[in-house]
Protein backbone atom coordinates (compact mmCIF):
# COMPACT_ATOMS: atom_id res chain seq x y z
CA UNK A 1 0.00 0.00 0.00
CA UNK A 2 1.37 3.52 -0.86
CA UNK A 3 1.31 6.28 1.63
CA UNK A 4 -1.23 7.92 0.00
CA UNK A 5 -3.51 5.08 -0.03
CA UNK A 6 -2.84 4.98 3.87
CA UNK A 7 -3.24 8.17 4.97
CA UNK A 8 -7.05 8.50 2.61
CA UNK A 9 -8.27 5.53 4.25
CA UNK A 10 -7.05 7.15 7.91
CA UNK A 11 -8.79 10.27 6.96
CA UNK A 12 -12.06 8.33 5.93
CA UNK A 13 -11.86 6.63 9.09
CA UNK A 14 -11.50 9.86 11.30
CA UNK A 15 -14.30 11.47 9.28
CA UNK A 16 -16.61 8.24 9.94
CA UNK A 17 -15.79 8.13 13.67
CA UNK A 18 -17.04 11.42 14.52
CA UNK A 19 -20.39 10.27 13.05
CA UNK A 20 -20.51 7.12 15.00
CA UNK A 21 -19.90 8.51 17.94
CA UNK A 22 -22.66 11.26 17.57
CA UNK A 23 -25.30 8.92 16.18
CA UNK A 24 -24.59 6.47 19.46
CA UNK A 25 -24.52 9.10 21.81
CA UNK A 26 -27.80 10.58 20.55
CA UNK A 27 -29.83 7.14 20.39
CA UNK A 28 -28.50 7.18 24.45
CA UNK A 29 -30.29 10.43 25.00
CA UNK A 30 -33.37 9.70 23.18
CA UNK A 31 -33.88 6.13 24.95
CA UNK A 32 -32.85 7.93 28.26
CA UNK A 33 -35.86 10.49 27.22
CA UNK A 34 -38.16 8.52 26.01
CA UNK A 35 -37.47 6.14 29.48
CA UNK A 36 -37.75 8.75 32.17
CA UNK A 37 -40.48 11.07 30.30
CA UNK A 38 -42.94 10.49 32.63
CA UNK A 39 -40.80 10.66 35.78
CA UNK A 40 -39.51 13.60 34.70
CA UNK A 41 -42.95 15.32 34.41
CA UNK A 42 -43.72 13.40 37.92
CA UNK A 43 -40.49 15.30 39.42
CA UNK A 44 -40.63 18.36 37.92
CA UNK A 45 -40.43 21.65 39.73
CA UNK A 46 -43.64 22.40 39.90
CA UNK A 47 -44.72 18.87 41.27
CA UNK A 48 -41.68 18.86 43.76
CA UNK A 49 -42.52 22.50 45.10
CA UNK A 50 -46.44 21.27 45.42
CA UNK A 51 -45.16 18.24 47.37
CA UNK A 52 -43.27 20.76 49.86
CA UNK A 53 -45.97 23.26 50.42
CA UNK A 54 -48.10 20.27 50.93
CA UNK A 55 -45.95 19.57 54.02
CA UNK A 56 -46.47 22.72 55.00
CA UNK A 57 -43.31 24.71 53.44
CA UNK A 58 -42.76 28.29 53.23
CA UNK A 59 -43.30 29.05 49.20
CA UNK A 60 -40.16 30.83 49.03
CA UNK A 61 -38.55 28.43 50.50
CA UNK A 62 -40.08 25.77 48.61
CA UNK A 63 -39.96 27.13 45.48
CA UNK A 64 -36.20 27.65 45.84
CA UNK A 65 -35.65 24.07 46.59
CA UNK A 66 -37.56 22.73 43.99
CA UNK A 67 -35.74 25.11 41.53
CA UNK A 68 -32.36 23.96 42.96
CA UNK A 69 -33.27 19.90 43.34
CA UNK A 70 -34.85 19.00 40.95
CA UNK A 71 -32.73 18.35 37.90
CA UNK A 72 -30.92 15.98 40.86
CA UNK A 73 -34.26 14.45 41.52
CA UNK A 74 -35.19 13.81 37.65
CA UNK A 75 -31.45 11.75 37.36
CA UNK A 76 -32.16 9.71 40.63
CA UNK A 77 -35.53 8.64 39.19
CA UNK A 78 -34.03 7.84 35.48
CA UNK A 79 -32.13 4.85 37.40
CA UNK A 80 -34.17 4.31 40.90
CA UNK A 81 -37.58 6.01 40.84
CA UNK A 82 -38.16 4.70 44.79
CA UNK A 83 -34.61 6.49 45.77
CA UNK A 84 -35.63 9.34 44.13
CA UNK A 85 -39.23 8.73 46.11
CA UNK A 86 -37.54 8.30 49.11
CA UNK A 87 -35.11 11.15 48.80
CA UNK A 88 -37.89 13.66 48.48
CA UNK A 89 -39.43 11.99 51.35
CA UNK A 90 -36.51 13.37 53.29
CA UNK A 91 -36.21 16.51 51.75
CA UNK A 92 -40.10 17.12 52.73
CA UNK A 93 -39.19 16.08 56.22
CA UNK A 94 -36.66 18.88 56.68
CA UNK A 95 -39.85 21.39 57.54
CA UNK A 96 -40.09 19.84 60.75
CA UNK A 97 -37.15 22.00 61.31
CA UNK A 98 -37.54 25.92 61.54
CA UNK A 99 -34.03 25.90 61.48
CA UNK A 100 -33.47 24.37 58.80
CA UNK A 101 -35.99 26.17 56.83
CA UNK A 102 -34.14 29.49 57.86
CA UNK A 103 -31.29 28.16 56.30
CA UNK A 104 -33.04 27.01 53.23
CA UNK A 105 -34.16 30.20 52.77
CA UNK A 106 -30.78 31.09 51.57
CA UNK A 107 -28.73 28.02 50.22
CA UNK A 108 -31.36 26.00 48.94
CA UNK A 109 -28.91 23.34 47.66
CA UNK A 110 -27.73 22.56 51.30
CA UNK A 111 -30.83 20.41 50.86
CA UNK A 112 -28.81 17.38 49.36
CA UNK A 113 -26.37 18.03 52.54
CA UNK A 114 -29.22 17.83 54.96
CA UNK A 115 -31.06 14.99 54.15
CA UNK A 116 -28.06 13.02 54.91
CA UNK A 117 -28.82 13.68 58.68
CA UNK A 118 -32.05 12.45 58.93
CA UNK A 119 -32.97 8.56 58.99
Amino acid sequence: MTKSKTSSRRKQHTENRIPRRLFVAQAGAMAAAQIGSAQQQELGVGKIEKQLLNAHWPKLTAQSVATTQSSIQEQIALSDPKAAERRLNKIKALGKYPVVMRLLANKPEMAGFLIQSIN
